[in-house]
């Protein structure tokens, strides 16, 4: 293997960190050690993995929040894991958020509680995005539910 280091260098000097290529380059080279040995050389000069960068999805103050149905479970006095539904209401710039637990997923549930989140954070957004939340979606080919219609004209 020592003979083959200086080759090795090189490759890695110019961005080849691959083994499996190295593998290969080597053997027709005439080295017959296996492929561990290539990866317990090459690993501590291995550049380290990059995350990839999410870009962050930025939004204006009272332009947009994100409303949602969970289920967290919990256990009772008793000891039996039991579950119930949160509805939760994120604001899109200041990531401010609204939880409140209920009893069910229904529509007027979520009319109760989209009231309590905006008298929480005093006003209205100018959207509020449900990822197809089957509480408001009125058809499967919806993809926004205007505050005009229903089920938000008995909010007025």
């Amino acid at each position: 293997m020592d003979a083959y280091k200086p080759l090795i260098d090189a490759w890695m000097a110019t961005g080849l960190f691959n083994c499996e290529v190295m593998f290969q380059r080597l053997r027709a080279q005439g080295y017959f050690g296996g492929m561990t040995l290539i990866k317990d050389y090459v690993h501590p000069f291995r550049p380290a993995k990059r995350q990839k960068a999410t870009p962050r999805y930025e939004t204006k103050p009272g332009e947009q929040a994100q409303l949602d149905w969970d289920i967290c479970e919990y256990f009772d006095e008793h000891g039996a894991r039991r579950k119930i539904p949160v509805f939760v209401m994120i604001l899109g710039h200041s990531r401010s958020t609204y939880i409140e637990f209920t009893r069910r997923c229904d529509i007027h549930s979520f009319l109760r509680c989209f009231t309590h989140a905006l008298e929480h954070f005093g006003g209205v957004p100018k959207i509020a995005l449900t990822d197809r939340m089957k509480t408001v979606v009125l058809a499967p080919t919806m993809t926004a539910v205007p505050y005009g219609t229903l089920p938000f004209r008995t909010l007025r």
